[in-house]
This record gives structure tokens, sequence and C-alpha cells, in this order.
């Protein structure tokens, strides 16, 4: 088996959510080791017959092999979004995933690559959504419910995106783009940030608050929801 399409490259062959943009990414067999090209990254490692599919005369990983590539070397709310839709879609299983995590034993990056699957939750509204949620559990925190239901004062059901339910506390996020609002706007959500909804107090964040400000995002975060840091 000589190149074979993989990571980005798959991905966007595949329509998985991966960054537009960067170098074509290929898969050559260990043996053959080529230097990397401004237009071209190359990955060497062995590849199972299972994970490489043809389409239209072009040789690619699998969905799956290639969510575990992807897993193993994207950052990791980008890598847990892609698995996520994917999953929504129907475009892979979990049973899939789990094969094709089981021929990648040995290879760099597969732990890596198991937790981050066992992390992604298909029910995810958005990456930012994905990225508030992993670094709440990355820094201790119980890991919230994703899709929260609720009846609204006007009595329509809603979702809240994410939610501790015993805590009665709902997090919401503005799914635009990290370039899509300005810093300003960014910077009064802050005077929106106590909302209460029938019995459930609403915090509001944006890509500002969860990549500008993390470590101000998870204390507001264990704040209203009465957890003290470990760190402190």
């Amino acid at each position: 088996m000589g190149a074979v399409a993989s990571h980005r490259t798959a991905a966007r062959v595949h329509g998985l959510e991966v960054p537009a943009g960067g170098a074509d990414e290929v898969t050559i067999p260990r043996v053959e080791r080529r230097p990397h090209r401004s237009e071209l990254r190359f990955h060497t490692t062995t590849l199972a017959p299972e994970d490489v599919v043809d389409i239209c005369g072009l040789e690619l990983t699998t969905v799956a092999r290639t969510l575990v590539d992807l897993c193993r070397c994207e950052e990791q709310f980008r890598a847990v979004w892609a698995v996520e839709r994917a999953l929504a879609r129907e475009l892979v299983s979990t049973e899939q995933l789990e094969a094709a995590l089981g021929r990648c034993r040995g290879v760099p990056g597969v732990a890596r690559a198991r937790h981050r699957i066992a992390v992604a939750r298909p029910l995810s509204g958005s990456p930012l959504e994905t990225a508030g949620r992993l670094a709440l559990v990355d820094d201790g925190l119980a890991e919230p419910e994703v899709q929260f239901p609720i009846t609204r004062a006007d009595g329509r059901e809603a979702l809240v995106d994410l939610a501790y339910r015993e805590k009665r506390v709902g997090l919401e996020f503005d799914g635009r783009s990290e370039h899509g609002m300005e810093t300003a706007v960014f910077e009064d959500r802050d005077r929106e940030n106590q909302i209460v909804l029938r019995d459930l107090t609403i915090i509001r964040f944006s890509w500002f608050d969860v990549f500008g400000r993390g470590r101000a995002y998870v204390r507001t975060v264990r704040g209203a929801i009465g957890e003290v840091s470990p760190r402190s």
C-alpha cells in the first residue's frame, strides 16, 4: 500500500468538521520517510486494509480511522467536535471507532485518541460548547449535562447548552466564531451573567470568555455551582 490521503485531507473528503486551509496530508508506510513540503505533510505508519477506502480512485483513510488520527494529532476541542458531529450525522458508529482504535495499538497518540473519543457527546451544539465543557472537566469539575431541557417562563420548551441540574445552573454559549463579535461586546457579557429563567440561573459565555479568559471562565462556573478550586 502506497500513499493514502489522511488526517485533515481525508476529513474534508468525508465531510468532517475540520478547519479550512493547511497542507494536504497523506500517510505512507513506516519504512518510507519523506521530508514535509509546504503543500504536503507526510505521516508514517502502517495502515490496515480495513482502515482504507477508495473513493472515485482516491485512496484515503476511512471515516473511523480519520477521526482516530484527528484525535491523535489535532487540538483537543476540534478533534472531539469532529467526532461529535460525525456521530450525530451517523457518518460513523461507536463500534467502528472502537475497531479502528484497536487496530492502532502501538501507534503514537492512540491513548490520547481513545480518551477524546470517549468524551465526545453527539448532542453538543457547537465547537464552543464542546470547548467549554472540556475545559470544565479538565479543571476537575463534574461534567455538565449537554442540551438540558427546560420549560421557559412563557411555557415553551427549550434546551440549555450545558447544565448542572442539581445546582440549578445553566451555561449558554454564543456560537458565533471568535471573529464574529467585537471585544467590547464580549466584555459587556459580564453584565448579562445573572439571568434567571424560572428557577434556573443562566450564565452566558462567548469565544472570548472560553479562549481569551479561560481561567476566569472556569472560576465563574465554579463560583456559580459552589465548587472551590483545588488549586486555591
